[in-house]
């Protein structure tokens, strides 16, 4: 009897399971078919303001680089070989006080570590290192008067051969600095300007890339042609011609557009993770569910097997389109936001929203609810990092070209304008703009014949340009209250 009445139990319990099993089954599939309708819904709205969500519509016929820059740099930067200094230690536009610099081609030592302590390299040696590179140089010049517009066919994947072009970008860049420092050390203005049209040409590469580590590199070398550019302009033997020349390769680039790029191009590199995700059948899908950062060249174990064969079932059947959905609306929100430092808005309003776009990316994709949203964790970038670096790099290109501009006005009048106004549209077409309030840059003609050119830096106050340090000690063109373009220092 006993037996009898545990098994009418069971065959309850058993009941009940079923019906709250097919219950549960069909509220999964309600919701899949809901959350996919809304998915769609809004994947047709964004492609209706002309929003491109994928690699194949981003990129229906990829360049091939028929002109052979990448090859060119490649083999070039080979033969450069070694030397007893880094060149990647090149110290220019190197800040000692508030609002002043150290030369390099004055310095009684060339500005490089020695890869021996305590021997440190002199001029002599570094002058006979470059001209011993100047063969690999000039080929690595020739490669960069027509830099790739991209990496090329079958490069535009979430995983890309990166690391094959930005080691040899990064060191071509150290290496043409160091030879513009040489060359205007030996006082030889023409050959430093070619160095930095090079180096200029090095920051254009892969400019059509949507790979957002390939518009980080560009951005990393027109910094690094900013410092190389203040230098130049400290040396006299300038002619106009020269400065012209210069300006053209400055004006040639635009940071702000390399960030909407590389974003529009991270959607949709998370599109194609998500597609992966969606319907491969592979071990490698399972680092979509990895922290965020965690390397995709991560060696396969039983623990992704794992991963691939519980979690990824489980994602797909209950969250994919939502996880999905919030990954598209997130970045919709931060492209709209960075798209819109085009119009004058300033980088306090705009840090503001992405301040509250990051907020709302970790309390829904991350804590107790990161399970749901694991490829949004993964892929959503952060929007303020990205702006707020690519917006300084924008703001010191903008100091460049007023300067360079001011430059020009000083040969032909024989002083500097009162205004940047007076530099239009002779020597400009229109006023630098400070991304940073998104107005026209500062500038002040001084009682010595001199100038103060500024942004207002991060804060977006304008403090008259104090280049005093907010931390005291800490001197750099982003460390003082205003980003002020520095004097030379005379020690």
């Amino acid at each position: 009897m006993i037996l009898k009445r545990m098994s009418k139990t069971l065959r309850g319990l058993v009941v009940i399971g079923g019906v709250l099993m097919a219950l549960v089954m069909v509220g999964l599939l309600a919701h899949g078919s809901r959350s996919r309708t809304t998915l769609q819904a809004y994947k047709a709205q964004l492609r209706a303001k002309g929003e491109k969500l994928t690699l194949s519509e981003l990129k229906p016929d990829a360049h091939a680089n028929i002109n052979n820059s990448l090859a060119l740099l490649n083999n070039a930067v080979t033969k450069l070989g070694n030397a007893r200094f880094f060149p990647g230690s090149l110290g220019l536009m190197t800040f000692i006080g508030a609002g002043k610099a150290r030369l390099a081609r004055t310095a009684d030592q060339p500005p490089f570590y020695s890869r021996v302590p305590g021997n440190p390299v002199e001029w002599t040696e570094f002058v006979a290192g470059f001209e011993k590179a100047e063969p690999a140089l000039e080929e690595i010049r020739q490669a960069m008067e027509d830099p790739a517009l991209d990496w090329g066919l079958g490069t535009n994947l979430p995983v890309g051969p990166t690391s094959n072009f930005y080691v040899p970008m990064q060191r071509a860049a150290q290496w043409l600095a160091g030879a513009e420092v040489k060359e205007l050390h030996e006082g030889n203005v023409e050959r430093a300007v070619q160095n930095l049209e090079a180096l200029l040409g090095l920051a254009q590469m892969n400019r059509e890339e949507y790979a957002r580590v390939a518009q980080m590199i560009r951005l990393r070398i027109t910094r690094n042609a900013v410092a190389a550019t203040w230098e130049a302009l400290q040396a006299p033997g300038w002619s106009d011609s020269q400065l012209e020349r210069l300006q053209k390769s400055w004006q040639r680039i635009d940071l702000i557009d390399g960030l909407e790029r590389g974003l529009v191009g991270e959607r949709a590199f998370g599109e194609a993770a998500c597609s992966e995700a969606r319907h491969a059948d592979s071990p490698r899908t399972s680092q979509a569910f990895l922290p965020p950062g965690t390397s995709q060249t991560t060696k396969i174990s039983p623990a992704l097997v794992m991963q691939d064969r519980l979690l990824l079932p489980a994602w797909r059947l209950t969250s994919a389109n939502d996880d999905e959905l919030f990954f598209l609306k997130m970045m919709q929100a931060g492209l709209e936001t960075t798209r819109s430092l085009e119009t004058s808005r300033s980088w306090n309003t705009v840090k503001q929203t992405l301040d509250e776009l990051t907020d709302h990316v970790e309390r829904t994709a991350g804590a107790w609810q990161g399970f749901r949203y694991p490829l949004s964790a993964r892929s959503i970038p952060n929007f303020l990092k990205a702006a707020e670096a690519a917006l300084r790099g924008e703001t010191e290109r903008q100091l460049a070209l007023a300067a360079i501009a001011l430059k020009r006005s000083q040969l032909a009048r024989g002083a500097f304008p009162a205004t940047l106004d007076d530099l239009v549209p002779e020597f400009l077409p229109s006023i630098p703009r400070d991304f940073m309030n998104g107005k026209p840059l500062h500038y002040r003609l001084l009682s010595d014949g001199s100038f103060l050119l500024y942004s207002v830096g991060d804060d977006g106050r304008d403090d008259g340009g104090d280049a005093s340090a907010v931390s005291p000690g800490r001197f750099g063109l982003w460390e003082g209250r205003d980003a002020v373009w520095p004097s030379a220092a005379h020690e």
